[in-house]
């Protein structure tokens, strides 16, 4: 539900959680979102949030990071000041930190459609289910290789404090 019909529904009720995760960046007007869940929240109720770290080590986003899929880019300074100055209170802060699956995901992700693709592709043009399975067969084979060899990455990542791709966040109504 949008918080426009949370709030017409449940008019008369107030919640002691509200949460929305992935959600901020894609609204042209963050402020007036937040403006209307604090209408449905109870006094000292909370919010329980995650928006893409714009400080990311690694762009698993890429162009989708943009708009218009992405309207706002938040670090944790910008998004703790902005719901700290719009009646809220940081109870927690979490920088998801890079890792190896991370790693592997943007392996996985940059190069997982070229071969197996063209595989897809001609199963579908051909109809032929052995194709698509082939290319099935190979993207799971493709990204066990990324998971092995992305494997030693980890201990690195921790020691140069590497951030990952999202920011977690949970604040209080003052």
């Amino acid at each position: 539900m949008s918080i426009e019909d949370i709030a017409r529904e449940f008019k008369d009720r107030r919640f002691d959680v509200v949460t929305f995760f992935e959600v901020l960046e894609h609204l042209d007007e963050p402020l007036e979102f937040l403006r209307k869940v604090k209408t449905v929240l109870k006094p000292g109720g909370y919010i329980a949030l995650s928006v893409p770290n714009r400080r990311r080590t690694l762009d698993i986003h890429g162009i989708e990071d943009n708009p218009p899929h992405h309207l706002t880019k938040w670090d944790m300074d910008s998004l703790t000041g902005f719901l700290e100055s719009n009646g809220f209170e940081t109870v927690k802060r979490v920088v998801k930190t890079l890792d190896r699956e991370d790693v592997a995901g943007v392996l996985k992700a940059k190069i997982r459609f070229g071969i197996s693709r063209r595989f897809a592709r001609r199963g579908i043009d051909s109809n032929k289910k052995e194709d698509i399975e082939k290319a099935a067969s190979l993207m799971r084979g493709k990204d066990a290789l990324f998971d092995i060899l992305t494997a030693p990455v980890t201990p690195l990542l921790r020691l140069v404090r590497a951030q990952g791709h999202a920011l977690y966040v949970l604040a209080r109504l003052k």
